[in-house]
């Protein structure tokens, strides 16, 4: 098995970084180990438990509920903000919207999403969500749902006549 080799960035005198990317491991969760290398000589090393977050999200949403929100749970302690960029599939993303996460408890973060924001469309949304960490790393998930109209029809009716 090759394992694939990450160069490092200097960040600043005596700092480096590395960024591991998941889709090079086949996007497995688990424990991964690190070993650093410097100048052809092994340097020290660490390991990192990959988790996926948790992500709540209604499968389907009623037009005439007018928003839904999106809940992330597991969210690492040094993350300091979660973004969520949200459009529909109608015309692509012509209705991006960018939306700032509000942390409601350690680990978990939300969004509400308003219709109105996307021109009341129905069918799918895509929620993409990032999570900026104090060192300005960043990672990211999508999420969909499905916004329908719903036609409300009594079950009876009594003819005039």
């Amino acid at each position: 098995m090759a394992y694939p080799w990450v160069a490092g960035e200097k960040v600043s005198d005596g700092i480096w970084k590395a960024v591991v990317p998941f889709n090079k491991h086949n996007n497995e969760t688990g424990l991964y180990y690190n070993d650093v290398w410097v100048d052809g000589v092994y340097f020290g090393g660490s390991h990192t438990l990959v988790k996926r977050n948790n992500v709540q999200i209604p499968v389907k949403v009623n037009f005439k509920d007018g928003s839904y929100e999106v809940i992330v749970e597991g969210i690492r302690d040094d993350v300091s903000k979660v973004t969520f960029y949200t459009w529909t599939e109608a015309s692509g993303q012509d209705d991006l919207k960018q939306s700032n996460g509000q942390k409601i408890s350690a680990g978990v973060w939300k969004v509400s999403i308003p219709l109105s924001e996307h021109n009341y469309e129905t069918g799918i949304y895509t929620t993409h969500i990032y999570t900026t960490d104090l060192h300005g790393n960043s990672t990211g998930i999508g999420v969909q749902t499905e916004v329908i109209k719903s036609v409300q029809a009594p079950a009876e009716a009594k003819s005039p006549r």
